[in-house]
């Protein structure tokens, strides 16, 4: 059976065609926000898993689903337990872990994308491994730690639902 050619740009698009019963061949052009790509990984990957579509920016797409993943525990999980117990050694280095996988697996995908996420997530990554560093040389205070936790929250809220993500 040929593949179909298809351009997605957006979810609602290929919510569109998933029913279709039609096997496709898609070239996915990018994900209107860091929101969007982790349940757009799960439906393309699932599609050209068992109905035989096809998807050369899977991989790509996968690498951007990581770092909302990485971004949604950040702000779900290890702000908040930061928040309640803003002296544990643990949870300051999973922050700084996770910086760092936002940090590299930008740095994939900006390879093929013209550098959003070095423009756009470096500055915020940068910011939580400087906190981080503050955190652990005991260099700020309880008040600092907690407003520097809330900014860091403020910026990747904004960049998890605000910006369009090519997907080379």
């Amino acid at each position: 059976m040929a593949l179909v050619a298809q351009d997605i740009y957006t979810l609602e698009e290929l919510k569109s065609i998933i029913g279709s019963g039609v096997a496709y061949r898609v070239r996915l052009h990018g994900v209107e926000s860091l929101e969007e790509a982790i349940t757009m990984y799960r439906t393309l990957d699932d599609a050209v898993q068992f109905r035989g579509w096809a998807c050369p920016q899977l991989n790509k797409l996968a690498l951007v689903a990581g770092i909302a993943a990485e971004v949604d525990r950040v702000i779900d999980e290890l702000v908040p337990s930061l928040l309640e117990d803003d002296e544990n050694r643990v949870l300051m280095l999973l922050l700084k872990n996770a910086a760092w996988s936002i940090r590299n697996n930008g740095k994939l995908v900006d390879a093929d994308a013209g550098g959003i996420f070095r423009v756009r997530m470096h500055p915020i990554a940068n910011r939580i491994l400087k906190a981080v560093r503050l955190f652990l040389t005991a260099r700020s205070t309880p008040t600092g730690r907690r407003d520097r936790l809330h900014a860091i929250v403020y910026d990747l809220k904004i960049f998890r639902e605000s910006y369009y993500l090519p997907i080379p």
